[in-house]
């Protein structure tokens, strides 16, 4: 039995994520919002939007100050995400005997689009994380996403893994939790 049942209940999430690697030139940071419809205390849907903002790596100021050649790179400026979520098992770890801590892993999948500063492009997307219920209507979430799209550059294309990690907080309402 959950602390907090998830059925018919409406999850908001906000938070932030940092590129975790995979691009030799550019990094990212994002601000990512996600509303989540729990349709059991297993599933749900989710949708979600992210603000990026990018930067250049050392490798990338190098090659500028030393070979001043400017990187031919694309980069992301938002991305919006449709996933269905699974949530692995229920766990709960005594920190007391009056406190608990309850948690979920859960996998999620989908596709969406990534607006690149060169056009936009569908990309396909894995989520993986654990939600921490950090009491009847709260929640932190920290995770690993992975997104997958075909990338055109000025000179050149080709399909680009971008791996980032990210940290939300949320709250939850209505359904049969409250």
């Amino acid at each position: 039995m959950r602390y907090s049942p998830l059925r018919l209940r409406h999850e908001f999430n906000l938070g932030g994520a940092r590129s975790l690697g995979g691009q030799d030139f550019v990094t990212s940071h994002q601000l990512s919002g996600t509303y989540r419809f729990h349709l059991t205390d297993r599933w749900n849907l989710a949708l979600s939007g992210n603000y990026i903002t990018t930067g250049l790596t050392p490798a990338a100021e190098r090659l500028i100050a030393v070979e001043q050649v400017f990187p031919d790179v694309a980069y992301a400026l938002y991305q919006a995400d449709f996933l269905v979520g699974f949530n692995l098992f229920y766990g709960k770890i005594r920190l007391s005997l009056d406190t608990a801590l309850y948690f979920d892993p859960y996998l999620a999948l989908g596709g969406g689009v990534i607006w690149l500063n060169r056009g936009r492009v569908g990309a396909g997307t894995l989520d993986a994380g654990i939600a921490f219920w950090t009491g009847k209507s709260t929640s932190v979430r920290l995770g690993v996403k992975d997104s997958v799209y075909q990338e055109e550059r000025r000179l050149s294309k080709s399909i680009v893994q971008n791996i980032t990690g990210h940290l939300e907080v949320g709250i939850l309402f209505g359904g049969e939790g409250t």
